[in-house]
């Protein structure tokens, strides 16, 4: 059963932004948690990567309830949802390669995103 720290700890790991990238000195992709300083965590795959950083950011935050240290104030919520508007051709071009990919165009643009960022 966990304690009342641990479910605070919980309770806040969802609201601190985790920044996943690849980095070509290590291989592999990394997350990390700007707003908690040194919560760092990598993964051979991005969601390898956000699930380790999850559990660091929950690390993080459960070490430092544990301590009684200052824990900084949760960074903005995002929806996880835009609006981008782009040439009719750019859309047909995505949906068809997505298409060949076997994958939904969302799939492919998380994909895409997920190298670019």
């Amino acid at each position: 059963m966990k304690n009342r720290k641990n479910q605070k700890a919980e309770e806040l790991v969802d609201h601190y932004e985790l920044i996943i990238r690849y980095s070509n000195d290590d291989q592999c992709y990394l997350a990390s948690a700007p707003s908690l300083k040194g919560c760092i965590s990598h993964g051979e795959t991005p969601e390898e990567a956000l699930k380790n950083g999850r559990d660091a950011i929950l690390g993080w935050l459960d070490m430092s309830i544990k301590k009684n240290l200052a824990i900084p104030e949760p960074d903005k919520s995002y929806s996880g949802v835009f609006n981008v508007r782009v040439p009719k051709s750019l859309h047909k071009d995505l949906v068809l390669s997505a298409r060949r990919e076997g994958v939904s165009l969302n799939q492919l643009l998380v994909h895409i995103l997920t190298k670019a960022a």
